[in-house]
């Protein structure tokens, strides 16, 4: 904390101070008064101890004089003359003993203990002295004390016993035996005198420890005193100078709230707009300087009066009512007011009344904030009196509307009012006068104005929605430009409807749609007529052979082909130009469409000798959510080119994973042939229009030139983009330098519909021998395998008898290559009869019927992968694993 204080400490620091000295100083004398308390009692219990202990030192003493007295008083008995001198001895012993019994008792449970002492050499003169006795002794002095009790009976006992031996040996006059009975009873007393002297220097220690003690504990006291005191007394300083440094933290505070408070009284006091604070009643507490200037009123002449002093009688009384009712809710209130000034001039002012609420939610008062819009006024009066402006407005054909620069609707013209669906020019200007534009006329956000948010120069003839007043959208031609009139910048907007236009260009897209679906119709007419045609053609197929007859048929089915496809692809090129496909999304399995498109495209294929190869990626997702029909339009026109321009090879349609994510996929689809390809300078002519590249070949040119360009156009339509690569770099050896369309697409999983198979997953040791041709179909065909399978595979031997040892379970022999190969398999199936051929091809109906009966399984090209592997398990049964 940066502060320095300078001058006499203030009242609060030395009030605090006095405080925290009295209660220092209470703290201590409570302190010390606690601990004198605490030490007398300590000395009280000091002094308790010591008396017992005294006592218990006395009693010891006593004891050891009894002791004595009493081995004296056995001696005399042990040397008594005659009877009657023993029986006197004999009851001085029994009164000692008593005292002896007495004694232990106390010391045992405690009390008082009387006896006599002597004051004189002969005993004659004694005075009876009394102990009292607590019983406070340890452990090993108690242990000691029930050790001295059954001595002592057994020294009565004893003691009995030689009594009675004494009197039967002064009767009989006959010496007895005492020497073992007396040197018993010796010993008898010498542990009793052991344990009393034991008793004695017990008691001596215990007094001469508790003093000890005693007197390390004054000396701990003392010392602890001293300490306690300078530590209470280092707290209270300690906490005096903290105390201290929070008042002048406190008094920091307050001089820097006093100086925020100052600066915050001086900028509403000199702020632009009017502030106004009043009570809950509604009683004026304080205006600002712009109030004085606004109003006329100075601030003494409306202290302690209420805001009805402004009053102008322009407003209804239900106008007040509704102020009142809001802001005694503890809502914000917020309109325009005409309120009259000192002079009498009208003036009007934006007003936001904010309620000021307490903790309890009570209101406390009321802050008035308002903006003197007389200016807007002023303007609008300006334009009123202007005649050209007037002119203008009457005039023009179109909607005009004044806005001004904070976004307010300032005047409109007859035209404006009726585009916006009012009755009457007044109607509009009650309805939309000083309000915001971008609430009640335009449809844009409240910060997205072209010339004032945007900072555009002005908007020229653009198509706009505006508000009508139904609350619905209006299509307008506007045009909006920036102007200054009277020294003021404000906004003309024009604005003219196009609604009609837009019914017009409808009624247009409907007609054209209808002639569209008149082209269908006729279309599905002609579709009729040639089928019925091909019927006929079929029939004339039937009889017997005529190659003229046969090549007129030939033509015919040709012809028929050429006009079917001519009519399809004119009309999707017609129905996406008129009218937009639309993208219809709905589940697929992938693999199953292709397939099915590919299929399509056997007849032409065949008569071209061509292979139709299909590839697609073992590890795509295959069920995704998209418009099979657009992306089956674009592979059949793709294939459908590729086929026409191919003369030898393959066509070959692939699909491979490009990028996976958990709800999509991207998938690049490419139809790759062995056709004529295209050169550079034509590359950019292929997806135009009715462009028949290959004009001078007339099989070629036969088509309506669409094919590419539809594919380009429904590419792009469903987010893609088509490419183009010739020559094919994928080609191993060709005449001709093929090409490659390509795209890719991005692609949403169908977790939902999605099938779920058990598959074989494992085949061990699947030895493979594959005869085929064409090195495309090779590679397609040992990627499914190797995906499914642990096979080793042995391509296209020269001599297939190098293979018999060494091929046990399969061979797989495209039509093509089998009628080469026929003698050799055949007498490898002799060989080993185990060994299973699966035939593949285009075209599997022309075999013989020996080739037929060395072949376990056909499988037509493409080979869809679901039917490659369900055949080739049922196989080979015993050794397919599931997951």
């Amino acid at each position: 904390m940066n502060f320095r204080y300078k001058g006499i400490l203030p009242s609060q620091a030395k009030k605090l101070i006095v405080y925290i000295f009295l209660i220092f100083a209470f703290f201590s004398v409570f302190f010390i008064s606690a601990n004198l308390y605490f030490f007398n009692i300590s000395l009280d219990l000091h002094i308790e101890r010591v008396a017992s202990i005294q006592s218990q030192l006395d009693i010891s003493s006593i004891m050891q004089t009894k002791f004595q007295s009493t081995l004296n008083i056995f001696y005399e008995l042990k040397d008594s003359k005659n009877i009657d001198e023993a029986n006197l001895n004999k009851g001085r012993l029994n009164k000692f003993i008593n005292d002896f019994n007495k004694v232990a008792s106390v010391l045992e449970n405690g009390g008082v203990f009387d006896y006599l002492v002597p004051l004189s050499f002969n005993n004659k003169i004694e005075f009876r002295d009394r102990i009292r006795y607590k019983k406070r002794f340890s452990k090993e002095f108690d242990i000691q004390l029930k050790g001295i009790k059954p001595l002592i009976s057994r020294i009565e006992l004893l003691i009995e016993q030689f009594y009675q031996l004494k009197i039967e040996s002064l009767e009989s006059s006959e010496k007895l035996p005492f020497d073992s009975f007396f040197k018993n009873l010796n010993n008898t007393f010498i542990e009793l005198e052991e344990s009393i002297n034991h008793l004695y220097f017990e008691a001596k220690g215990n007094l001469d420890s508790e003093n000890k003690d005693f007197y390390d504990s004054e000396n701990f006291i003392k010392n602890f005193n001293i300490v306690s005191f300078f530590i209470i007394l280092f707290l209270t300083a300690l906490f005096i100078f903290i105390s201290f440094r929070k008042v002048l933290h406190i008094i920091y505070e307050k001089e820097s709230v006093k100086r925020l408070n100052d600066k915050l009284l001086k900028a509403v006091n000199w702020a632009s707009c009017s502030i106004i604070i009043t009570d809950q009643s509604g009683n004026i507490e304080y205006v600002n300087h712009a109030f004085e200037k606004n109003s006329g009123y100075l601030a003494e002449n409306v202290l302690g009066k209420r805001p009805s002093i402004l009053k102008s009688g322009h407003h209804k009384s239900s106008f007040y009512e509704d102020l009142w009712d809001t802001i005694s809710k503890g809502k914000i209130w917020n309109s325009v007011i005409c309120n009259k000034r000192a002079d009498s001039t009208l003036f009007r002012e934006k007003v936001s009344i904010i309620p000021i609420i307490k903790e309890d939610n009570s209101i406390d008062g009321y802050i008035g904030i308002k903006d003197d819009i007389t200016d807007v006024l002023d303007l609008i009066s300006k334009f009123e009196d202007s005649k050209a402006m007037e002119m203008i407005f009457d005039k023009a054909p179109i909607g005009i509307m004044l806005i001004s620069m904070d976004k307010k609707i300032i005047k409109m013209n007859n035209e404006a009012a009726l585009i916006l669906k009012y009755d009457s020019l007044e109607e509009a200007e009650r309805s939309m006068y000083g309000k915001l534009c971008f609430e009640n006329f335009c449809s844009a956000t409240k910060d997205s104005c072209p010339i004032i948010n945007l900072k555009k120069k002005s908007v020229i003839l653009e198509e706009k929605l505006m508000w009508t007043k139904d609350r619905s959208l209006t299509p307008v031609l506007k045009s909006v430009i920036p102007i200054k009139y009277n020294s003021k910048n404000i906004l003309l907007e024009m604005f003219v409807d196009i609604k009609s236009i837009k019914t017009v260009e409808m009624k247009e897209r409907k007609l054209s749609k209808a002639k569209t679906n008149l082209l269908n119709n006729i279309i599905y007419e002609v579709e009729i007529f040639m089928d019925e045609v091909i019927e006929k053609v079929a029939a004339l197929e039937n009889k017997k052979e005529n190659t003229h007859k046969n090549n007129l048929l030939t033509s015919i089915e040709n012809s028929k082909s050429n006009l079917l496809n001519f009519i399809n692809t004119t009309v999707g090129f017609l129905d996406f130009e008129i009218e937009k496909t639309k993208v219809k999304e709905h589940s697929i399995e992938l693999d199953s469409l292709i397939f099915s498109i590919v299929k399509q495209f056997k007849v032409p294929a065949m008569k071209k000798s061509l292979e139709l190869l299909v590839d697609i990626s073992y590890n795509i997702f295959n069920c995704y959510i998209c418009d099979s029909i657009i992306i089956a339009n674009i592979l059949m026109n793709l294939i459908d080119n590729a086929i026409k321009f191919t003369k030898s090879g393959q066509v070959v349609t692939k699909v491979s994973l490009i990028d996976s994510k958990d709800d999509s996929e991207v998938l690049k689809f490419s139809i790759e042939d062995s056709g004529i390809g295209i050169t550079s300078e034509n590359r950019d002519k292929v997806f135009e229009e009715f462009i028949q590249l290959d004009e001078n070949n007339k099989e070629n040119s036969k088509g309506s030139g669409l094919g590419t360009t539809i594919a380009k156009n429904l590419t792009e339509l469903i987010g893609g983009s088509i490419e183009l690569l010739s020559p094919n770099p994928n080609l191993y050896i060709s005449k001709d330098p093929g090409s490659v369309f390509s795209f890719k697409l991005k692609l949403k999983k169908d977790k939902v519909n999605k099938e779920i198979t058990k598959n074989p997953i494992h085949l061990e040791n699947l030895s493979v021998l594959i005869i085929d041709a064409n090195q495309f179909s090779i590679e397609i065909l040992y990627n499914l395998l190797s995906n499914h399978y642990t096979v080793s595979a042995e391509i296209n031997p020269k001599n297939i008898d190098n293979y018999f040892h060494k091929i046990k379970d399969l061979i797989i022999v495209d039509v093509n290559s089998l009628e080469k190969s026929f003698s050799k398999l055949q007498e490898f199936k002799k060989i080993v009869p185990t060994i299973k051929i699966v035939l593949i091809g285009l075209d599997l109906t022309n075999i013989t019927s020996s080739m037929e009966a060395i072949i376990d399984l056909k499988l037509k090209k493409p080979i869809m992968k679901n039917y490659l592997i369900d055949g080739i398990s049922n196989l080979f049964p015993d050794k397919v694993f599931f997951e």
